[in-house]
C-alpha cells in the first residue's frame, strides 16, 4: 500500500503502520514516515517563498514606477530633428 504523502500527524501515524505491517523495525518505519512528513511541509513553503519572491519584486516594481512618474523626476532630453 502506498504511503501518505501528508504533513499531518495522523498520517504519519498511518504511514508508520503501514511500514510496520510492509515488516519494517518500528524505528526504520518512523524514520521513513517522519522523511515523508518533512517532504510534504517543504513542497508547501516552496510555494510560499514564491509567493514572497513575488510580493517583493512587485514592491520594488511600484517603486520604480513612482519615482518615475513624480513631478520631480529627471525630464527626458528632447531629440534634435
Amino acid at each position: 500500500m502506498p504511503l501518505i504523502e501528508g504533513r499531518s500527524d495522523a498520517a504519519r501515524s498511518e504511514n508508520i503502520a503501514t511500514e510496520m505491517r510492509a515488516g519494517k523495525k518500528p524505528a526504520q518505519a518512523q524514520a521513513i514516515a517522519y522523511a515523508v512528513q518533512r517532504e510534504a511541509r517543504a513542497g508547501d513553503s516552496k510555494h510560499a517563498m514564491d509567493a514572497k519572491a513575488f510580493a517583493g519584486a512587485l514592491d520594488s516594481l511600484r517603486g520604480i514606477a513612482e519615482r518615475c512618474m513624480s513631478p520631480t523626476a529627471p525630464k527626458k532630453p528632447k531629440e534634435s530633428q
